[in-house]
């Protein structure tokens, strides 16, 4: 069972990389071989997860990928070490 958030599986491959980078003609063949392994999708949104209990339930095994849901750009502050 794969769950995704967005309408399309692909997370920043798709939404964060542009597709003069990434062309959806090369993208789109490797989501749909993870389709083909995958039993089911569903889509859902974070307020609809299931609790730990409730995957450990339903499922013999649980992999979770949150990936990077937005981009965000970090700040270093520059230090001088004298040796």
């Amino acid at each position: 069972m794969v769950y995704e958030q967005r309408k399309q599986l692909g997370g920043m491959l798709r939404y964060g990389i542009p597709a003069y980078r990434l062309p959806r003609d090369i993208l789109d063949p490797e989501i749909d071989g993870l389709k083909r392994l995958a039993s089911r999708l569903r889509r859902m949104s974070p307020s609809d997860m299931i609790s730990a209990k409730g995957f450990r339930k339903q499922y013999d095994a649980v992999y979770v990928s949150i990936g990077a849901s937005q981009i965000r750009s970090w700040v270093f502050r520059e230090k001088m070490l004298r040796a």
